[in-house]
């Protein structure tokens, strides 16, 4: 023990070998970002007003409002449990980058771009939808004369003009966006969150879900299929706390400020939408069901169906800025490690940020979801299956984000048993929610949805099995200039830990 002890303190003596630091700490620039400037990009993605007003829609269309609550709060509890893996993973590591460079740290360069690849469809469709619903929310609080009388491509050009911002306002440094986005997220939950107490103060009598919102279908009655579905709503509603980790390398104290962020969303959001769940079955939320549902009903205040829209417009856009932010440091990270052209890692000197990469994202992007919004007029942001395809890949993630976290916590002898507790619980929950909703898209009343729930539960099914194989020792030696973590990042407490034994012998380590 003498010797080993004498050995790490020479260590700290002798200067250490070139390396390369991580990707984002080289090009993207250290210690510019802090800890509530990544609380912002969290609950940016996360869009908690928006996901307010899902959760009270949902409620009150439900036919059984109790076993919607339950399973609401299942997947709360499937969500911390995949949140306490991140963030227990963060707080080692968050330095290395993402969870794209956890699933190549984890197993090897597969994984890698299964991750990354579940991780570019998912914010894409994500951002082609809610860059449409910004535009079309903003049509509606522009017509001061009738909520229901706006032309439609006046929401698709109020969509450019939103996605020529986003691309604005993530070229010009990440900390502008992420001040942008803090703006963003006060406003728009202050404004729900007002009327929400409103609205239990205010009772409207009873609603007609048919007569208020016609194109609305009804949630069912089933106990057990309404239970389930809440599970799946909620674990799809409840994500985005994971691109902060896309951010780690950038902050001032990466190990520390990472996992702050990711818990203290949770704790900001989840107790609201819980209060939304139970408002809405409750019936003291249908005056927010209303002006969401139908802003010219009589029984809403015109200024009420204003704010409404007004709160959804920004809250769309803030979660598409927050998800193409992230997007466009996977793609940097994917072009640094030859998994895409060189050309999207290229930075900009004056703004620090990856401007091929932003430019190409939006791009691809907006001009997608605005070439087959305009195209076909029936859309309304996303088709079915293009819906479908995005609730999977945020199942896929969550899967890869607990394994990834488990098998790299392991490694390095941190995994400890309330970790190990809530990802097996999230594991299993997750598995058992994407079989359920694999059959109910199958089956016959969603039969045009049967071919891709059938390719994506394939592509699940591969996925798990390679994250169960081992990797292979071409994988465990080689290196990545995205994926490998400097030393001092990875074990920062690993040195200081052997300083303070070598100084006091007889203290515990933290």
């Amino acid at each position: 023990m003498q010797h080993l002890t004498r050995a790490v303190v020479e260590s700290l003596h002798t200067s250490a070998p070139h390396r390369s630091p991580p990707h984002a700490g080289r090009r993207l620039g250290r210690s510019q970002v802090t800890r509530f400037d990544l609380l912002g990009q969290a609950l940016a993605s996360m869009g908690p007003a928006a996901v307010t007003v899902s959760v009270v829609s949902t409620s009150t269309r439900s036919g059984s409002p109790a076993s919607f609550v339950i399973g609401f709060i299942v997947a709360v509890m499937i969500t911390v449990g995949v949140a306490l893996c991140l963030g227990a993973l963060t707080s080692r590591i968050a330095a290395s980058g993402s969870i794209y460079s956890y699933a190549f740290e984890a197993f090897g360069r597969r994984a890698a771009l299964t991750a990354g690849a579940a991780l570019l469809i998912s914010y894409a469709l994500v951002a082609i939808s809610t860059t449409y619903k910004s535009g079309q929310s903003l049509a509606v609080m522009g017509d001061s004369i009738d909520f229901k009388d706006y032309d439609r491509s006046t929401g698709l050009i109020l969509s450019a003009c939103v996605g020529l911002c986003i691309i604005a306002t993530l070229i010009i440094g990440v900390r502008r966006a992420f001040r942008v986005l803090i703006a963003a997220e006060v406003v728009a939950l202050s404004g729900i969150v007002g009327m929400l107490l409103y609205s239990a103060f205010h009772d409207i009598g009873p609603i007609d879900v048919a007569m208020v919102a016609p194109t609305m279908q009804s949630a069912g009655s089933d106990f057990i299929g309404i239970l389930l579905a809440a599970v799946f709503f909620g674990i799809r509603a409840i994500s985005g706390y994971e691109t902060v980790a896309f951010f780690g390398a950038e902050a001032e104290r990466p190990l520390t400020s990472t996992t702050w962020a990711i818990r203290m969303s949770l704790c900001i959001t989840l107790p609201l939408y819980i209060l939304a769940a139970i408002l809405g079955a409750t019936g003291q939320a249908d005056l927010v069901f209303v002006a969401y549902a139908n802003p010219s009903d009589p029984a809403v205040p015109r200024a009420l169906g204003t704010l409404m829209a007004m709160c959804l417009s920004i809250t769309w856009a803030a979660i598409a800025l927050g998800v193409l932010n992230a997007a466009s440091r996977l793609i940097h990270a994917m072009s640094l490690d030859g998994n895409l052209p060189s050309r999207g890692a290229a930075v900009s000197r004056r703004f620090r940020t990856p401007f091929v990469a932003i430019i190409a994202v939006t791009t691809v992007v907006f001009s997608t979801g605005l070439i087959t919004n305009t195209l076909d007029t029936s859309r309304s942001g996303l088709s079915g299956n293009e819906i479908l395809l995005a609730q999977m890949t945020k199942i896929v993630i969550a899967v890869i984000t607990v394994v990834c976290a488990m098998r790299v916590l392991r490694r390095i002898h941190e995994l400890s048993v309330i970790v190990r507790v809530c990802g097996t619980f999230a594991l299993v929950s997750l598995a058992i929610a994407s079989i359920w909703y694999a059959i109910e898209a199958s089956s016959a009343e969603r039969l045009s949805a049967f071919l891709p729930s059938i390719t994506i539960a394939s592509v699940v099914a591969v996925l798990v099995s390679l994250l169960a194989g081992k990797p292979s020792a071409a994988e465990n030696v080689s290196t990545s200039s995205t994926c490998r973590a400097d030393l001092s990042d990875v074990l920062p407490t690993t040195m200081n830990l052997a300083q303070i034994q070598s100084d006091s012998p007889h203290r515990e380590p933290k």
